[in-house]
């Protein structure tokens, strides 16, 4: 397995890191220094297999007036150091991005959430291949290999992903709109290009809370877990099955 973690080992030097370790969890060798920097924060990370021995790793670096808002994907080999050069997938992210990436052998998908204005907040989607690289969603000229799933006037913050047979499956915080007053978690369904083919309301939350979770079974079941914080002011995590059988 690969571990993926920020430190700050001297003050203002904010370094990110991966290692590998075996079945017992043993480090295996030394850690590999990914990135280094004083003025930029990494945060967000989520990993995945690639292929057969490699890894891919997305984060939300950004620095702390938020000028620089990204969300960059590195493909790692098999011992954690990284096999290209890194990939933004998204700038001007703004102060409130996440990012979360699932995969099988062959194909996957990073979704990230980001800003654009005051008002905006956008929801995307990329398919990659099993090196880490971009995959065209769609053949023809013109057609760009991400995908909006979320835009205006919706808003979606704190974005999931998880890997269904035939496609995938996300969650996210939807923040309140003239249509719906209160913030809920929600659900879309993607075929195996990334397109929607459907949705689902799970609850009602706050509009703060962190990334939300979600990790599917091969019988058909999802589970979404997010956490919020109640008008009383208490913190309180929560956890939904759904069955979607044939979904």
């Amino acid at each position: 397995a690969i571990v993926a973690w920020g430190d700050e080992e001297t003050a203002g030097v904010h370094t990110l890191y991966t290692r590998v370790v075996d079945a017992d969890g043993a480090a295996v060798g030394d850690a590999v220094k990914i990135q280094e920097s004083t003025d930029l924060y990494y945060r967000g990370l989520s990993l995945a297999p690639l292929g057969a021995d490699g890894a891919g790793l997305a984060y939300w670096r950004y620095s702390e007036d938020f000028k620089t808002s990204e969300i960059v994907f590195r493909a790692l080999d098999e011992t954690g150091k990284p096999s290209r050069d890194e990939w933004v997938m998204a700038t001007n992210a703004g102060a409130s991005a996440s990012v979360d990436v699932a995969t099988d052998a062959v194909v996957g998908g990073v979704v990230w959430s980001r800003a654009e204005g005051s008002q905006g907040r956008q929801i995307w989607f990329q398919r990659i291949d099993e090196t880490g690289q971009a995959a065209e969603l769609f053949s023809g000229p013109g057609r760009s290999p991400a995908l909006r799933i979320v835009n205006s006037p919706f808003r979606g913050v704190d974005v999931a992903v998880a890997k269904l047979l035939t496609g995938y499956v996300l969650s996210y915080r939807s923040l309140p709109t003239a249509k719906e007053p209160r913030a809920q978690i929600r659900l879309y369904f993607l075929d195996r290009n990334g397109a929607v083919i459907g949705d689902s309301d799970v609850s009602y939350t706050s509009e703060s809370g962190g990334r939300t979770a979600v990790e599917a079974a091969y019988d058909g079941r999802v589970v979404i877990g997010w956490s919020q914080v109640n008008e009383d002011g208490k913190s309180e995590l929560k956890l939904v099955r759904l069955p979607c059988i044939g979904g």
